[in-house]
């Protein structure tokens, strides 16, 4: 396996974006893949498939049904704002 840069740090999940950057640059250097746009290929793929775990697990953490139930008043609060806008007088 190889090792990250001394700098990397692991742990508590709170990691700065740049010193991971570093880490996948310098991990995509050792494994022979020279080519910058491909490294960078490379870079963006693991931090979008960083970002989207993380949106998933937050999203877990909430429960769908908590996130349906803001997108549902959400969803009537702008029903409610056109059709205010558009000249219907609430009964």
């Amino acid at each position: 396996m190889i090792d990250p840069p001394k700098d990397y740090a692991e742990g508590d999940g709170v990691e700065d974006h740049g010193s991971i950057v570093k880490a996948l640059d310098t991990t995509a250097v050792q494994l022979g893949m020279t080519d910058r746009y491909e490294r960078k290929a490379i870079i963006k793929e693991a931090l979008a498939e960083a970002a989207k775990e993380w949106l998933d697990d937050r999203y877990r953490q909430v429960g769908k049904w908590s996130v349906r139930g803001i997108s549902a008043a959400a969803f009537a609060a702008l029903v409610y704002f056109v059709l205010t806008h558009t000249g219907w007088v609430k009964p």
